[in-house]
């Protein structure tokens, strides 16, 4: 109990003397909060996409479907197998289908991206409504009248919010039938937060035609690879003639979705990782030189009977200070600036976050880094100083009188820091030179056109509609020749 009351007072010492060289502390302890607080950042990215589940119930037991290898087609006839046949391996089939819902009416027509989805998509992925309700069995039979779901954000744009939205109708037209709008009743509001791995989900209908899963729900217990073994051999005894090697690959969800930002996040880890070694040498170097002024006063202290122990904790607590309000401003700069952050990396990486935005916040992992970071900075604050220590009292002393040298340790120890702020800081800048390179090589690329009134926008073609690569190149034709009629 008398060592943390001695620790405690040491503390209040540690405090007043860096009040007194306000310059010194508050440099320290700036340049220690930003390179905290870039990596509490950055683990806070790497949480949201890489560690944490998907914002689904058992979402460790989503898998996708691979029928066949990228760029080849799957195999013919899937849609016409009856998959409940797998229950027993496979929990909910997960199927969709990607469509574009053209709304009319109101005096204005808008292009929505939305999805015709089975009853596995419903359950596998757990939706739930803010307001009305999902589909019911017999939505799903054909013939039976068109009903959607829409997003929260179509409901508070286009619907204005209306309160009673549930039961209202609205005409669209989609691609099954480009000639004629069909009407849908809306039945349910998707809560704001939802989230799927394509952003298709403006509008959800039922699908009433034959299909097979793209993503399935494992039952618990099942492992990819005897879910794969279960699905080829049940796939060949419905379709035969397929190739002898053919197998299907049921890959994670979750690292298919994170696959293309997992090397830049690990990447950007290690670069937050230098950039904050770098900032402990920094500080490390700034108390090297503040050390060199205090030998006198460490001698007084040991002549006077203080312990090597006792001047450690002295030195221990200055450190502290230091680490533990660079802490805080780290995670209060973290805290004030994450949010307004997350929609530009969400931008710049390319993929939304899993569950959106909101899900890059300070975590319980992002904590922990603090923490970790703070240990490490009491290290680097500790040791520059402890080696100056002089092991003759007297020689201490004198040097207070007469200049001080610091020792071969603590020139040992200097070149070490310098060295690792060089190598740190070159790796820093080779890698941000490549990127800039790279950048301006692709800006320099000749795309072999002239791309000045250039225009691009995704077109949606149903898997259904047009099933094969002829399919579409005779729609291609068509758009074209229809494009060519409009005058300029």
């Amino acid at each position: 109990m008398q060592m943390f009351s001695n620790f405690a007072a040491d503390l209040r010492v540690a405090a007043r003397n860096l009040l007194n060289r306000p310059g010194f502390a508050l440099l320290a302890v700036l340049t220690l909060s930003i390179g905290i607080a870039l990596n509490v950042s950055v683990t806070a990215v790497l949480d949201a996409y890489l560690v944490r589940s998907l914002p689904y119930p058992g979402a460790e037991r989503l898998y996708d479907i691979r029928f066949a290898a990228e760029n080849q087609q799957p195999p013919r006839d899937l849609d016409k197998l009856d998959w409940s046949a797998l229950s027993n391996v496979i929990e909910q089939p997960i199927s969709w289908d990607l469509d574009m819902f053209y709304l009319t009416g109101d005096g204005r027509s808008e292009s929505l991206p939305g999805a015709w989805v089975t009853p596995g998509f419903m359950a596998g992925l757990g939706i739930k409504t803010q307001l009305g309700r999902t589909f019911t069995p017999g939505e799903f039979k054909p013939g039976a009248p068109q009903v959607a779901l829409i997003s929260h954000s179509l409901w508070q744009g286009r619907f204005g919010g209306d309160p009673s939205i549930v039961g209202r109708r609205f005409p669209a037209y989609v691609s099954d039938r480009p000639d004629e709008a069909e009407l849908f009743t809306i039945i349910g509001v998707l809560p704001s937060g939802f989230w799927h791995v394509n952003r298709f989900t403006q509008v959800l209908a039922p699908l009433r035609a034959p299909s097979h899963p793209y993503m399935v729900q494992l039952r618990a217990g099942v492992s990819p690879a005897q879910a794969a073994d279960r699905i080829a051999q049940f796939v060949r005894g419905g379709i035969p003639n397929l190739p002898a090697g053919w197998r299907p690959r049921i890959v994670s969800t979750h690292g298919q979705y994170a696959s293309r930002v997992r090397p830049i996040l690990l990447i950007a880890a290690v670069a937050a990782g230098i950039v904050l070694l770098i900032a402990c040498a920094n500080v490390a170097f700034l108390l090297i030189v503040r050390a060199a002024g205090r030998q006198k006063e460490i001698a007084v202290r040991l002549a006077l009977g203080a312990s090597r122990r006792q001047i450690a904790l002295m030195l221990a607590a200055e450190a502290m200070v230091i680490g533990t309000f660079a802490t805080i401003g780290a995670l209060g700069l973290v805290s004030l600036t994450l949010d307004s952050l997350a929609p530009i990396l969400e931008q710049q990486l390319g993929r939304p976050v899993p569950g959106g935005s909101s899900a890059i916040s300070l975590s319980g992992a992002g904590v922990l880094v603090a923490i970790v970071s703070l240990v490490l900075t009491m290290l680097f604050g500790l040791l520059p100083i402890v080696t100056t220590w002089s092991r003759d009292n007297s020689s201490g002393m004198r040097a207070g009188g007469c200049g001080v040298t610091t020792g071969t340790g603590a020139a040992r120890l200097r070149r070490v820091l310098i060295a690792l702020e060089m190598a740190g800081s070159l790796t820093l800048l080779a890698g941000s030179a490549l990127m800039i390179r790279t950048t301006m090589n692709l800006l320099g690329t000749d795309l072999g056109f002239r791309g000045e009134r250039v225009l691009t926008s995704p077109i949606g073609l149903r898997q259904r509609s047009y099933p094969d690569d002829a399919s579409r190149l005779a729609f291609s034709d068509r758009l074209v020749s229809k494009m060519r009629e409009i005058p300029g």
